[in-house]
């Protein structure tokens, strides 16, 4: 059968003599197969699969004598077309071919001749590739399906029922469907769970996913994860893998294996024995590793040929834990791995990734131990110098935050106590405080920072005393309170302590800003409490005399209680006044305001008033008590004067009664004057 006489799908899809990836679906995944169009057989498809081709299809285009293919492996059909070719099938192979050739004659013409040539030639065209694949179905259906053992079993599907149709897709979904279902009886996936099968990309996106990496699909957790038993259908968006049916297949597994098993054979057992296809069998071994307590490694048979995120090399010779969130997707590992089982005391190579964050630059050499005794005794010093400022600072503002910076020191402090003790127990230490090793060196260049802020230690505590007492009520100065307080947040040790912040000098910019606004500020109000502060000390001393004489009245008992001003406390509320505040003999324009934030010799802050309003309406009320007294006096007076009494003070305070006086009555009410008028009242 020449090219141009077989059908389209054959040309399109399945070209004689060259392998076409097909996918089939099956209890939950999506497994990666072949199928192989070929005339003649050759034994290397026979032998058993590995890689990512887990079936495969071979459709023999006719048979050679009585000798029949050698198969190897329970996935792999090799299928045999009936002896003889009909001669109706010839005759449509050669209609086919000439249809074609035709077909080529015509192909820009575009006269009305031409495109009804054309429609007629694609019609026929149509009917014969029909034709000839129900020849195809008829010749595959009554031949021979022959299929690697199975459990000592040489069943093969009928192939009658595989090659039932015209469309080659569907006989090869059959086959493949049987091939699967017989060399994988069940899978570790919860099937009902799954809405679609996984696929391989799958894979990479729970790896992504999981470890919070760049280009991760959130969703697949929710999609994925708990029919792979990766997190539970309760929070299926968290990786808690303690149902995961392929890492107890995995344990079952490596039970069976020495101390360090071979990582080739892990990975071929998970993928070709159990199911998983590749790109799950390695995410299996890399989430075990990263899950498995006590602690498993993978060593590598080389170092240099994986690249982390950001792009730099790995240094490792070894996958722990805790590598693994800093390593891309990459399907290389299951290549590169040799071993994996317990985790064992590191020698210097794999110890040097980790000992990097500490001390960048280690190499392989063997001058690498020297060289991280060397940097972590130089790194002691800084943190010397670092815990010394830090402890300075604390005592100076108190901040909180200064405890984490602490925290940070101390564990970087003990992982550099263990110098002494080499490298695997720097190397441990380091581990057991920095779950993520990348953290270490976050730390270590926080600390240094802090050493280069020891230059402007001095300034940077003097302009956070200075905000800290030059409080701005928000109510005056909005814009300046605000201001102030972004200035606190900013000028914390903290965050000057992260490397690549602001320079000191465009802070000091904008604290002398702040400055020359408050000082504005400052020396308005020193300058408006000054001359407040006279008149309102004569109102309180007159308001102190009226609350004198209103306790003197009330002890009438003729005059009554003072009503609904009982219940206030007259002497207490005044007393509760800002009665302290001093007259400042400074001016305000000779106020040095530059270091400090308020008058060295008033100590006088933003925050402190004169409560003009707050005694004006104490005195309006003291007043209301002392007149309604007053007027209650006059009356019991006027009724009853002085029949037989002789006092020269009586007219003047009659007098002082009559014309509701209250500051006089306060002036000149006493406990003589009392004692005379409760005679006078009996």
């Amino acid at each position: 059968m020449t090219p141009y006489g077989e059908p389209r799908v054959w040309l399109d899809h399945f070209r004689q003599g060259e392998p076409a990836d097909f996918h089939c679906g099956h209890l939950g995944i999506q497994y990666p197969g072949e199928v192989i169009r070929a005339l003649s057989w050759s034994p290397a498809w026979g032998e058993a699969l590995t890689g990512d081709t887990f079936f495969r299809i071979v459709l023999l285009g006719q048979r050679r004598g009585s000798q029949v293919p050698a198969v190897n492996d329970p996935r792999i059909a090799v299928c045999l077309p009936a002896s003889v070719l009909t001669r109706r099938r010839n005759d449509l192979t050669k209609e086919l071919a000439t249809i074609r050739e035709t077909h080529a004659m015509y192909p820009v013409l575009t006269d009305s001749d031409a495109d009804l040539i054309r429609t007629t030639l694609r019609r026929r065209q149509e009917g014969l590739e029909d034709d000839l694949m129900g020849e195809e179905s008829v010749r595959y259906s009554q031949g021979t399906i022959i299929t690697g053992p199975a459990n000592g079993s040489n069943q093969a599907p009928e192939p009658g029922t595989i090659f039932a149709s015209v469309e080659p897709t569907a006989w090869f979904t059959r086959l493949s469907e049987w091939l699967l279902n017989r060399a994988y009886p069940s899978l570790p996936v919860e099937q009902q769970a799954l809405s679609r099968p996984i696929t391989g990309e799958d894979a990479a996106d729970l790896y992504r996913a999981i470890f919070g990496q760049p280009g991760a699909r959130p969703e697949i957790m929710r999609e994925a994860g708990p029919a792979l038993g990766l997190s539970s259908p309760s929070n299926p968006d968290i990786f808690l893998p303690s149902g995961c049916p392929g890492f107890a297949l995995l344990e079952e597994w490596l039970q069976q294996q020495p101390a360090e098993a071979n990582f080739q054979d892990a990975y071929r057992h998970l993928s070709h024995e159990v199911g998983l296809t590749g790109p799950l069998a390695l995410l299996t071994l890399l989430l075990f590793l990263r899950f498995q307590e006590p602690e498993f490694e993978i060593s590598l048979s080389s170092t240099g040929n994986l690249s982390l995120l950001d792009g730099s090399p790995l240094l490792a010779g070894r996958l722990t834990k805790d590598l693994l969130p800093l390593l891309p997707w990459d399907p290389g590992i299951a290549q590169l791995a040799r071993g994996i089982g317990p985790i064992t005391d590191p020698a210097w190579q794999n110890s040097l990734h980790h000992l990097s964050y500490l001390i960048p630059g280690l190499t392989g050499e063997g001058t690498g131990e020297s060289a991280l005794i060397a940097g972590l005794e130089a790194l002691s010093q800084d943190l010397s110098v670092a815990r010394r400022l830090l402890a300075q600072f604390h005592q100076a503002t108190r901040e909180d935050e200064s405890q984490q910076l602490t925290g940070s020191l101390d564990r970087l402090f003990a992982i550099v106590g263990e110098a002494s003790n080499g490298y695997q127990a720097v190397y441990h230490r380091m581990r057991s405080l920095y779950p993520d090793p990348r953290s270490v060196a976050e730390d270590i260049a926080q600390a240094r920072q802090i050493v280069e802020l020891e230059t402007i230690a001095e300034d940077l505590l003097g302009a956070l005393h200075y905000l800290e007492g030059a409080a701005v009520p928000d109510a005056d100065a909005p814009d300046l309170s605000v201001e102030r307080q972004a200035l606190q947040a900013a000028l914390s040790f903290r965050n000057l302590a992260q490397p690549g912040g602001r320079p000191w000098n465009l802070w000091a910019q904008e604290v002398a800003k702040f400055k020359e606004g408050y000082s504005a500020l400052y020396r308005t109000h020193h300058q408006d409490m000054q001359r407040a502060l006279p008149q309102y000390r004569e109102d309180l001393a007159s308001a102190r005399r009226k609350v004198t004489a209103l306790n003197l009245l009330d002890q009438l008992q003729e005059l009554g209680d003072s009503g609904n001003l009982a219940d206030l406390d007259f002497t207490q509320a005044l007393d509760q006044l800002n009665d302290e505040l001093q007259l400042c003999q400074v001016p305000a324009e000779d106020l040095d305001l530059e270091t400090l934030p308020t008058c060295d010799s008033c100590q006088l802050s933003l925050e402190r008033r004169v409560p003009v309003q707050e005694l004006a309406g104490l005195i309006n009320r003291i007043d209301t008590g002392l007149g309604a007294k007053n007027r209650l006096l006059s009356g019991l007076l006027v009724g009853k004067i002085m029949e037989d009494a002789v006092d020269p003070r009586l007219d003047d305070f009659l007098s002082i009664v009559q014309a509701s006086d209250l500051s006089a009555l306060s002036d000149t009410l006493n406990e003589d004057l009392l004692a005379f008028i409760r005679r006078v009242l009996v």
